[in-house]
């Protein structure tokens, strides 16, 4: 029989909280390792592979500079300029996005807003030829659970 309801309840909501804590941690170094994973694997392009030349202007390394994260945003990222925009413009002309959604309010979106940044992920780079998100999300799971471990509750 509890005989002090009120302490109970403090020393609960004391563990809820704790566990809520070490469960934030896990999902937002779940986010960081596999933004850092997709950054990592992006290509820096090489024109001497390409079979076409090189763009005017173009400056070797702007994909894997233009990777974002953007948390709690409903939807909505950041377009080159900053400026929150709806994804369905910046998807429509070529750019990705991966979202992850947690329990606790840490919605996630990682993307790239270059226009040819689909086509990388699809296999259009002999440097990337199975892209940089569909592997990083295939490690979902392991990254998850490396986090896991890291942040349980002692």
């Amino acid at each position: 029989m509890i005989t002090n309801t009120k302490a109970y309840i403090a020393q609960m909501r004391k563990h809820q909280q704790t566990i809520l804590n070490a469960a934030s941690r896990v999902v937002n170094a779940t986010i960081i390792d596999m933004f850092s994973k997709i950054v990592d694997r992006t290509p820096v392009g090489n024109p001497s592979l390409w079979s076409y030349p090189a763009p005017t202007g173009y400056n070797p390394g702007t994909l894997k500079a233009s990777w974002a994260i953007d948390y709690n945003t409903n939807g909505a990222i950041r377009n080159e300029k900053g400026q929150f925009a709806s994804f369905s413009g910046i998807g429509n002309a070529g750019g990705v996005k991966f979202t992850v959604t947690g329990n606790y309010r840490q919605d996630a979106i990682i993307y790239n807003t270059q226009p040819y940044a689909q086509r990388v992920e699809t296999g259009w780079s002999t440097q990337a030829p199975q892209g940089m998100m569909r592997i990083t999300i295939k490690e979902y799971e392991s990254i998850l659970n490396k986090n896991i471990l890291r942040y349980r509750i002692k």
